[in-house]
């Protein structure tokens, strides 16, 4: 989603928050690695509609566009607000 963001601030929303996801895998990792655990993934279907949506914005609007940050915006704020 960040790629099809139009505006370089949505842009910097979405790669900011790509970052903080990712800090927060390794530091549940190694909790896991601490207490000698083995963390499990599981699929999240939620996730996967939200991506699903996204997809679907990007491919019915104009690129570099208001109304497909707007529709970014919505897609993304249905799993958490930027």
């Amino acid at each position: 989603m960040a790629n099809a963001a139009h505006s370089a601030e949505l842009r910097e929303a979405f790669n900011n928050h790509l970052a903080e996801t990712r800090n927060h895998v390794t530091r549940i990792e190694q909790a896991f690695q601490l207490i000698n655990e083995t963390a499990d993934t599981q699929e999240c279907q939620a996730m996967k509609g939200i991506i699903k949506e996204g997809e679907d914005i990007i491919d019915g609007t104009e690129d570099e566009t208001a109304q497909r940050d707007v529709g970014l915006i919505f897609a993304r704020s249905e799993g958490r607000a930027l």
